[in-house]
Parts: structure tokens; C-alpha cells; sequence
């Protein structure tokens, strides 16, 4: 008894021991909360798409010494060193899914203490978390990993992991290194079974650092396997969304693109949310590595997205703008107006896609009103119907789609011996006119047969695939309510490539090839590779790189590496076209790159006169020596460094093999550059100076009318083209121009919706003081377009407008094409010059126009224009000499003066075609022409001498200009015969007479020569171009017939003849001769 009591004791004593440890832990161990997420960066591997795509196994080997990591970064097989003094040590530790501690096929043990682990270990996967700058292991990281999707959400502008992902979190050991099984990966992945969007992600978060989350995928952990992240210091990047027209958007939901790795060829993959706060800014937490576009998708405004940022380079500050939306709504019905529930609308301009409601309705408020149009095409697709395009126009509540009934495609997979095929790959393109919308593949059933539907009228185009067999493509035509087929694909057997990866005629093991992009296979131990069941027709071939390559140097190469220490140069592309049953070989013989370091120097950058100075942008532009034929020249790098004390000293590791041109931008001084030249002669270990001088700086504010700054106004300093940018100004309306010597400028401020401004300044010893500059909001006008009183949406509108001040007719009337109105017949555009201004709009063959002077003083204006009949207005404008076409030619054709205001001095214009014809549309009226002087010709006009509207066949008579600078010819005439005898020769006379400023000679290597035309340089007529005789010489205004000698074609018919001058090697000038059509018959006999 008393045993037993002893027994009890001991037992009651151990479960409170245990109680007491466990209450520890819950009340006092630290807390893992959910992170606050920043987009981050990492330096993963070779800065791939993806370290483990499908056919990249991880058993890349290395070898590394006393515990360093030789391979750098990224994936490891088995006898990959992590870095670790463990290596090839059991642990006391037991492996969680090896219970009974039994080891795999590699010598690499499974057991292992999760704590210590610090190599790659079988069935399992390593992940390494360092430092960026310094490679240090960062302890107590926490990696999130498989995370299913690529977007995280946002709380309070906070991105925050979503709820029941804790379980995910792994805490990295003193290592820096965190492992899952892949037992473990798989029950998390099963976890997450739900999830819409399958990609895995990893996501790793440290305190003081930018968080990284990027996709990642499982590989094949039989041997095991590693990848390697590098975190970054977090930079701060604000931003703010307004409205175009001023005012905040409260509460703006901002999606953050950021790029799956480091690079600037890289697209943005994982996606970040965050809302703004009621003054519509926002703060996030970025690293200076990635890319980012920042998108908003806010109800009432346009869809936005911005710019690519490249924070290394660009200000940390991100401005979005948003316009108001032109809404659409309609109703989807079928058969007998039935509505159509969960049909798919989509905006095809914008790429906004949304499903009809119970009632088949539908509605867009995120429709941008574009300048150049203001319809849309929107395109509704249904499960049992035909899809059917509608253009509509912006502000259109009323659109109603009625759907037919769906036209489907049947058919049957079968062999060469008309044996049905299950489990084919039936793939369809579907096409509507011009138009291809994809279209889901389907597997043949186990009769062979399949099934398409949900076709318009149109073609679609068929083929099977099965293992290693293909079907010739086949086109069959669709339409609505009917079906098209049985069809049947008969598989034969397919294409093949084989080839040979080789380095001086040594095959190399375990390179990865790309066929039409994608990866798939890579050579075997002899360097040899197979691709199997290959679809006939062309086809790309390359070599990719998925080795990680941890030099940052050595990755900008266009080089490849199978083992992260004997590297290559990338070869060309090469091209193969395959036929069915056809076998091809492709072989890739490249060249061995010495990815050694060859010297490192010291590049000393100084500042004069001595100053600090930060964020000196440096760009390091590698140049390959003696690259293979068909390599890519090198990728850029771009870094940032700080002259803290006027001066900086910068490493340079320079490769063998390779040059180097390094430049330094900075705002406060003038580019310095070193060139191959200068840092070639630098010894190993020697040092390089680099001299900064001191540049001028305008600085200024720009602000509106009410004090507010404004963002994004362009600002100029040249005086000759007041609209080339040099600045731009920020979210609070600051810039600033550097780089500038001593002397005199033009500083222009301008931006759409805003009066230009100009302000002199001068610049001698000092920087000039910072300028204030306020500019007034344009005029934004209402166009309103009417037909017989009630507005007309459709109606397309142009505008004319000076280029310069003043009333000089042969001024650049420029010509804008605004688009149509909308469905309230309504069209807005901010016009921000003082100028006149001619107002155009057409529908079906009717017009309307106004013409008014724009003034600062009213700011507000509206303009309501009725539309009338037009009538048809058209001639040809021909050299007065020559009466030869003039194309090309600017034509206005001017309202006679009435006395109404409004349509007195309102012109239509428009510009001859090829064959100098033009053809108005215009209203009741008479009317004078003016055409504007030319380089070549005077203006002209026939002001006092005016017709009706609706006069044809006029002709306008221009006569040349007498001061014509460099070359131009007229020719007076061609005199040939109009019938010709096949192949004799004829004698033909081209006169012509030179109206430059040139004297044509046939001496030098650029001669004049009389040349064919109709079609240019042919040979119709068994020559192409003249010459002119030796020493004859054709002066300014003076004329010179070419007599030429011409074969008539062999077969008979008719054939054009048509001359121009031309001088050889520089340019085709002067006016075409008439086009003769002169008719060849047979010889007799013939």
C-alpha cells in the first residue's frame, strides 16, 4: 500500500512539474503575433523567376571549406555545404517523419535537431535567411512557407499575414536556417486545399528589415533541398492619391505590384494591399531591390496604374492621380428576353471583367474617358450562348445585350488505325475575324470523343496531342445555333530534337534547355539532350541558366553554369522548323568565361569643391571582351553611394575577361565618367580618382491659384523647346534642375489642364534663389453636340488651335482628335492656351462647328453646337508648272465672312492624300481655300474667288517657291511611245529642272540619277536609275532631259512608268513624273 501511495506521489508530482513548466511557457515565453508585412526584397539565389520550376531537381552539387558556402546562394543538393560545421554529423535530435531514425538512400543522415540544422537534409527543405550586406545567419526570422496565393491584405495601412496562417510560421535557429519536411509541406498544402489562387509563396519578416514575399514552389526533396534569401534594410515610400482635379481620396484601397526577385527585366509578380488613410496618403516599408507599379481600383475613378518605381533610382514619394469615371450599365437577356444570370461582362480597353446579377444586369463605373475615344468595346460571354462584342459609349445606362443560342464543336481522337484515343490533349483556338480568345483544352473521353461550345460565328482551329503522337491542325467554321462536326484528328507520331551540349567537344552534364521559352529537359551526363513529341512547325531552342549565381557581377553576364564554378557564355538562339514524324539535330558548341576576378581596385570618388553629398547614382556598364557570335551584351548595374565627408571609397572587383565603363549622376555636379581605357591600366590593388565638379541648381515651388502645391508638372530650362522635360515636380510640388554651367535660362512650367508659365533666370556664381511659380487651371470646356435640338452621342469631335500667338495663316494650325461624345452627346476638354480655337464634329454626313478665343478670364464656358446637313467640298492641289500632285499639303477651306458670330473665321482642314486630292465635309456655305506654305512651295490662297459647297473637281494651282534650300526637282515631261512590242528597246525623254540649291553631278559616291518609280527602284523596264553623263553638270535652275534607253517587258500587258530624281545614298527628292500606262503586246510570231 505504502508502494503504491509512493507511486502516486511521484506521479501527482511530475504532472504538476509539468503544469508548472507549461504555465512558463503560456504566460511568459515570447508572443508570435501575426507580422506586419512591408513589401520587402531578397537577394534569392541567381535572381531566377523561380529557384524550383518542375524541371529543376536541386541536385546541383558543390563544394565548400570550413564551413563557407563556395556555391553562394540558392538550391543545393545533397553534397552542398550550408555552411554549417555539422556536416555529415547525426544529431541528437529525431527526425519527426523518421521515427525509427532509419537513413534514406543518401549518406546524408535523417535524423537531425531542427535547432542546429545547418545542411541540406533529405525529404526535406532548408531554407537560409542572411543578411544582405554582410551574410551574417539572421536568427528568430520568421518564414511563413507554402503560403497558397500571391496578394496580401492590409489593415489600418499595415499588411498583416490572414487569419489561421500561424501555423505556417516557422522561426529560423541560430543558423539562420529554417526546415519542413515533405510530409509536412505536403498536410500544410492540404490545409490550404480551398485557396483560389495554388501558387506557393514564402514570406520572411525581421525586425529592422524590408519583408520579402515572393512565389516559391516545392521541388523534389528526395535528396533534399535549399534556397537562400537575402533581406534588405527597409526604406520609407510614401505616397498620396488625389483626384486629377484636386482634392484627396479617402480610404483608397492601393494594390503594391512588387517583382518576384531582384532585376530590372523583371515583371511584377506578388501583390501587396493597402488603404489609404481619410487624407489619402499612405507609408510603407519598401526594399530599393525590387520593382514596384502601384495599381488603384477605386468606385467613381478610372482604373489606375502607375509607372514602374525603381526606388534605387526614383524619388521615394509615389503620387497617384485619379480620374472620374464614365459609367456603363446595361442588362444581359436570352431566348424570349429571359435575363441571363452570371454572364460575363468584359471591358476589353480596360481589362475589367464582371458577371451579370439575378436579373442579367450589369455595371461598370471604372470606365476611363479616354482623349482619343470615348467608346468602349465590351464583349459578354455565357455558359449555353453565342458571346457577342457591342461598342458602347461612355455614360450609356441603356445597354442591353440579347444572346443566341450557343454554336458547339464535336469530334473524335483516333489513331492511324481508327482506334479511339482516351486521354488526348484536344486544344482549340478560336477566332473572330482578327480576334483570338483562348479557349480551355479538353481530354478525350473513353470513346475518344469531345466537345466544345459556347462559339459565335467564326473559325476555330483543332488539333489532338497524345504522349509523343500530334493531329494536323485543322480549321473548321462555327456559328451560332448549330454544330459543327463530328471531327476527327487522327494522331500520327510527332517531332523530335536531339542535341549536343558541348565545351571544345566535351559534353556538358545538366544544362537546361528551352523550347519556345519554356524549360524542358536539360543534358545528361554526356551533354547529350532529347525532345520527345514535339508539335510540327517552327519552333525556338535555347540554353537557359537556372543555376543560382550569387556574384552580383558575374549575374549581369550573359553567362550560364551548371555546378556554380565552371561557367559559360550563353549561346545564340537557334531556330528549327520540325515536320510530323520528323527528327531534327540541334547542337550548341559554346565557349568556356573565366569568371575569376582578375584585379580589385579602389575607385576614390571626390566632390569639388568638397561637399557632402548623397545618393551619387553609379552605373556599372559591363563590356565583354571577345564574346562568342549571337551573345547579348551584359546587364547594367546601378548601386547608390553617400559622400558623407566630400569623398567615398568605392571596391571595384573587375572580372577577367570582361571591361568596365562606370558613371556617376548626381543632381549637384556634372557626370563623371571612367572609361575602359582608365581603369584597364589600374593594378591590382590600385586605386582610381574620381573627380565631381560642382554643377548649378535651380530649385522651385509650383502651386496653383489657392497656395497648394502641385504634383507632376513638367518643367523645362530650354529656351528653344520650352516642352522638352527636365524636371518634374513631386507629391508637394518642389523640383529641381542640376547639372547646370553659368549663363542664362528659360525655366517652363507646364502640365495638361494648366495655363503655361515662363520665368527668365540667371545664373553667374551662386545658385539662384528658389523660384515660386503659380499656375492657373485651363478652361474646362463643355461641348455639347446637337441633333435637332436633343443631344447626339457618337458624334466624333476635332479641334483646331494656333501653334503660335498671333494671325500669321501660315502658322501650324495643330489638329487634335478628341473622340466622340458620349452617351449624353456630351464631350469635355481642358484647353490651356490662350489661342482660337476651331471646334469640328461629325455624324453619319452631318456637322457642327464653332470657333471662340480662349481666354484666362473665363474659366468656365460651354458650347452647345447643332448639327446640319454636309456637303461634299473636293479638288486637287497640283504644281502650277508642272501640274503634278502635291501630297501631303495642309488644306483649309474657310467659311466666307457672314457676320455670325461663332462661324466667321471657322475653317475646315485636312491634308492631301498621295495623289494631292482632298475631300471635305462641310456646311451650307461658300467658301475660299488657303493652303500654308511649304519648304518647297508659296501659300496660296482664293480669298475673293469663292465657290459653293458641294463644287467638285476643283484644282488648286500652287506655284513653287524660287528659294528652295538643298535638293528638289520638277519634271517638265516624259516622252515615250504608249504601246511597246515585248522585249525591244524604246528611246524615252524625262525632262527635268532643278529648283534647289544643289548642282547635279554624276562625279563623287553620292551622284544624281533619274530613278524608276510606281513601284520605287523597279526594273520594269530592264533599269532602275540614270545616271548623268560624265562631266555634265545640272545648276540651280537650270533643266536637263535624261534620254534612256528602256526594254519593254517580255510578257505582254500593261505596265506603269513613273520617274524621280534621286541622289544615291542620301534621298528621294523633288516632285514624281506623270505615271504613264503604256501597253505591251506580243512580237509577231510570239
Amino acid at each position: 500500500m505504502r508502494g503504491r501511495q509512493g507511486t502516486l506521489i511521484t506521479i501527482l508530482g511530475a504532472l504538476i512539474l509539468v503544469g508548472m513548466v507549461a504555465g512558463y511557457f503560456l504566460l511568459f515565453a515570447p508572443d508570435r503575433p501575426q507580422p506586419i508585412v512591408k513589401p520587402g526584397d531578397a537577394d534569392r539565389c541567381a535572381g531566377l523567376d523561380d529557384s524550383f520550376d518542375e524541371n529543376y531537381t536541386a541536385k546541383k552539387k558543390g563544394q565548400g571549406e570550413d564551413g563557407e558556402d563556395s556555391l553562394g546562394e540558392g538550391a543545393k543538393g545533397k553534397d552542398g555545404k550550408g555552411g554549417g560545421k555539422n556536416a555529415g554529423k547525426k544529431s541528437a535530435g529525431a527526425d519527426p517523419d523518421n521515427p525509427e531514425g532509419k537513413e534514406g538512400e543518401e549518406t546524408t543522415p535523417a535524423n537531425f535537431d531542427p535547432e542546429t540544422v545547418n545542411e541540406i537534409v533529405p525529404g526535406h527543405l532548408l531554407v537560409r535567411v542572411q543578411d544582405k550586406e554582410d551574410e551574417r545567419p539572421l536568427t528568430g526570422t520568421a518564414v511563413y512557407f507554402p503560403l497558397r496565393g500571391t496578394k496580401l491584405e492590409s489593415q489600418l495601412g499595415t499588411v498583416v499575414v490572414p487569419p489561421g496562417m500561424a501555423g505556417l510560421v516557422k522561426r529560423t535557429n541560430r543558423n539562420g536556417c529554417a526546415i519542413w519536411s515533405e510530409k509536412e509541406l505536403a498536410k500544410l498544402i492540404e490545409e490550404q486545399k480551398e485557396a483560389e489562387d495554388k501558387t506557393t509563396s514564402v514570406l520572411v519578416t525581421g525586425l529592422g528589415y524590408a519583408d520579402l514575399f515572393e512565389p516559391l514552389k516545392i521541388p523534389d526533396l528526395k535528396k533534399g533541398a535549399e534556397v537562400t534569401f537575402k533581406l534588405f534594410p527597409a526604406v520609407r515610400v510614401t505616397g498620396k492619391v488625389r483626384e486629377k482635379r484636386g482634392g484627396s481620396v479617402q480610404y483608397a484601397q492601393v494594390d503594391i505590384l512588387q517583382t518576384n526577385h531582384q532585376g530590372d527585366a523583371a515583371k511584377p509578380a506578388n501583390r501587396f494591399s493597402i488603404k489609404a488613410d481619410v487624407l489619402g496618403e499612405f507609408t510603407l516599408m519598401l526594399a530599393e531591390s525590387y520593382l514596384y507599379t502601384f495599381e488603384v481600383k477605386q468606385a467613381g475613378y478610372a482604373q489606375y496604374t502607375s509607372k514602374v518605381f525603381n526606388f534605387r533610382e526614383d524619388q521615394h514619394e509615389v503620387s497617384i492621380l485619379l480620374e472620374a469615371a464614365r459609367g456603363i450599365s446595361g442588362v444581359v437577356v436570352g431566348a424570349g428576353g429571359k435575363p441571363v444570370e452570371g454572364a460575363e461582362v468584359w471591358a476589353r480597353d480596360d481589362g475589367e471583367k464582371i458577371l451579370t446579377d439575378a436579373d442579367g444586369k450589369f455595371a461598370f463605373d471604372m470606365v476611363k474617358d479616354r482623349i482619343f475615344r470615348n467608346d468602349v468595346t465590351l464583349r459578354v460571354s455565357a455558359e449555353g450562348y453565342a458571346p457577342q462584342n457591342k461598342k458602347v459609349l461612355a455614360n450609356d445606362h441603356k445597354v442591353r445585350f440579347e444572346l443566341e443560342t450557343e454554336g458547339t464543336l464535336t469530334g473524335i481522337v483516333i489513331n492511324e488505325k481508327n482506334e479511339p484515343i482516351q486521354g488526348a490533349l484536344v486544344e482549340c483556338t478560336y477566332l473572330e475575324g482578327r480576334a483570338r480568345y483562348p479557349y480551355d483544352a479538353v481530354l478525350s473521353d473513353a470513346e475518344g470523343k469531345f466537345k466544345f461550345g459556347q462559339f459565335a460565328k467564326g473559325r476555330v482551329l483543332l488539333t489532338a496531342t497524345y504522349k509523343d503522337l500530334y493531329s494536323p491542325t485543322q480549321t473548321i467554321d462555327v456559328k451560332p445555333k448549330s454544330n459543327a462536326g463530328p471531327v476527327k484528328l487522327v494522331l500520327t507520331t510527332g517531332g523530335g530534337i536531339t542535341g549536343l551540349v558541348s565545351c571544345n567537344g566535351v559534353g556538358i552534364k545538366g544544362v537546361t534547355i528551352a523550347l519556345d521559352g519554356k524549360s524542358t529537359g536539360a543534358t545528361d551526363a554526356d551533354g547529350n539532350f532529347r525532345l520527345g513529341g514535339v508539335q510540327p512547325g517552327k519552333h525556338k531552342l535555347k540554353i537557359l541558366n537556372e543555376y543560382p549565381i550569387s556574384d552580383e557581377q558575374v549575374r549581369q553576364l550573359p553567362v550560364f553554369t551548371t555546378d556554380g564554378q565552371h561557367y559559360y557564355y550563353l549561346p545564340a538562339e537557334q531556330q528549327v522548323e520540325l515536320k510530323f514524324a520528323d527528327n531534327q539535330t540541334v547542337n550548341f558548341e559554346v565557349e568556356a568565361f573565366d569568371a575569376k576576378v582578375d584585379r580589385k581596385i579602389t575607385v576614390n570618388v571626390v566632390s569639388q569643391p568638397n561637399e557632402p553629398a548623397t545618393a551619387v547614382q553609379v552605373t556599372i556598364k559591363p563590356v565583354l571582351g571577345s564574346p562568342p557570335p549571337g551573345v547579348e551584351a551584359p546587364k547594367t548595374q546601378v548601386l547608390a553611394i553617400d559622400l558623407p565627408d566630400g569623398t567615398a571609397q568605392m571596391p571595384l572587383s573587375l572580372l577577367n575577361g570582361v571591361s568596365y565603363e562606370v558613371t556617376f549622376v548626381h543632381n549637384r555636379f556634372f557626370t563623371a565618367k571612367l572609361t575602359p581605357e582608365s581603369l584597364a591600366g589600374v593594378q591590382d590593388g590600385g586605386t582610381v580618382e574620381v573627380v565631381l565638379e560642382r554643377a548649378f541648381i535651380i530649385k522651385g515651388y509650383i502651386k496653383d491659384s489657392e497656395g497648394n502645391g502641385i504634383e507632376s508638372v513638367q518643367v523645362s530650362r530650354d529656351r528653344k523647346n520650352p516642352w522638352a522635360s527636365h524636371a518634374s515636380t513631386d507629391i508637394y510640388g518642389y523640383f529641381e534642375i542640376g547639372q547646370l554651367q553659368a549663363g542664362d535660362y528659360l525655366i517652363s512650367a507646364f502640365k495638361t489642364s494648366y495655363y503655361q508659365e515662363q520665368i527668365e533666370v540667371h545664373i553667374e556664381n551662386d545658385d539662384p534663389e528658389p523660384m515660386q511659380i503659380t499656375l492657373v487651371g485651363a478652361n474646362e470646356i463643355r461641348i455639347i453636340v446637337a441633333n435637332d435640338g436633343t443631344p447626339q452621342p457618337g458624334a466624333h469631335v476635332h479641334i483646331y488651335r494656333n501653334d503660335a500667338e498671333g494671325d500669321d495663316p501660315n502658322d501650324y494650325k495643330r489638329h487634335f482628335d478628341i473622340g466622340t461624345t458620349d452617351a449624353n452627346g456630351e464631350k469635355y476638354i481642358n484647353f490651356h492656351w490662350v489661342r482660337n480655337y476651331q471646334i469640328v464634329a461629325y455624324y453619319g454626313n452631318e456637322v457642327a462647328f464653332v470657333n471662340f478665343n480662349n481666354l484666362k478670364e473665363e474659366p468656365e464656358r460651354e458650347f452647345t453646337i447643332e448639327l446640319e446637313k454636309a456637303y461634299d467640298l473636293k479638288g486637287r492641289v497640283v504644281d502650277k508648272d508642272t501640274m503634278q500632285p502635291l501630297p501631303k499639303v495642309i488644306v483649309r477651306a474657310h467659311i466666307a465672312p457672314t457676320g455670325v458670330d461663332g462661324r466667321d473665321g471657322n475653317f475646315f482642314q485636312l491634308e492631301s492624300d498621295n495623289d494631292g486630292y482632298f475631300s471635305f465635309k462641310v456646311p451650307a456655305g461658300d467658301y475660299f481655300f488657303y493652303v500654308p506654305q511649304t519648304s518647297s512651295h508659296q501659300s496660296y490662297t482664293t480669298e475673293g474667288n469663292t465657290v459653293p459647297a458641294g463644287s467638285l473637281n476643283l484644282q488648286l494651282e500652287v506655284p513653287i517657291r524660287q528659294d528652295i534650300q538643298g535638293n528638289y526637282a520638277q519634271i517638265l515631261s516624259v516622252t515615250a511611245n504608249s504601246t511597246m512590242t515585248a522585249g525591244e528597246q524604246y528611246t524615252v525623254d524625262v525632262t527635268v529642272k532643278n529648283m534647289g540649291s544643289t548642282t547635279w553631278t554624276s562625279a563623287g559616291n553620292k551622284p544624281w540619277r533619274l530613278g524608276s518609280q510606281s513601284p520605287q527602284d523597279n526594273q520594269t523596264w530592264g533599269m532602275n536609275r540614270v545616271p548623268l553623263p560624265q562631266g555634265v553638270q545640272v545648276q540651280p535652275k537650270a533643266t536637263y532631259t535624261f534620254t534612256v534607253t528602256v526594254t519593254a517587258p517580255t510578257t505582254p500587258g500593261q505596265y506603269n512608268m513613273q520617274w524621280r530624281m534621286v541622289q544615291d545614298g542620301k534621298e528621294w527628292f523633288g516632285q514624281l513624273s506623270e505615271k504613264l500606262t503604256i501597253t505591251v503586246v506580243a512580237a509577231e510570231g510570239g
